[in-house]
């Protein structure tokens, strides 16, 4: 690729990012890295109602479980996923700005743990921005919770 762009892709066609689905884009992207699970880092910040909670971690799995059997037509996938959940209850009320700052310190060792002592110097410059899970994360706070719990019933 002649412009800064996903590193895995590096001898693919010009067209792969665009006629690719996700789940190849994913499975290269591991595959690159020699990566072994995929997923996001969920910081907690509501306590107190863990029936809530777990009801919401419950739609989390189910949503991605759907999507990647049936849209994404990936059920391998479906064993490499984790979520990382920070469930420390100091995250109480937590902004958006905190658990920026707490990932950014987290992803580091997150990298360091998921990946190969012998990654080049190359992939671990773009892992981090390259691959979602240490790129984002997922703030869920009161409001979120019951958000996706009201919304789940409407469907469920």
């Amino acid at each position: 690729m002649g412009h800064m762009g996903l590193a895995f892709a590096e001898g693919k066609d010009r067209g792969y990012l665009y006629n690719a689905t996700d789940a190849e884009i994913l499975r290269d992207l591991n595959n690159f890295y020699g990566l072994k699970k995929w997923g996001f880092v969920v910081y907690r910040c509501t306590h107190g109602d863990d029936d809530a909670w777990s009801r919401f971690m419950d739609r989390l799995n189910r949503h991605n479980d759907a999507v990647l059997r049936d849209n994404e037509q990936a059920p391998d996938l479906v064993a490499s996923y984790d979520w990382t959940v920070q469930e420390d209850p100091a995250l109480e009320g937590a902004t958006k700005d905190e658990v920026r700052r707490r990932f950014r310190q987290l992803r580091g060792s997150l990298i360091q743990s998921e990946t190969a002592d012998d990654l080049d110097d190359f992939k671990k410059r773009t892992l981090m921005w390259e691959n979602p899970r240490y790129k984002y994360c997922i703030h869920v706070d009161s409001e979120g919770l019951h958000m996706v719990l009201q919304r789940a019933s409407d469907y469920f």
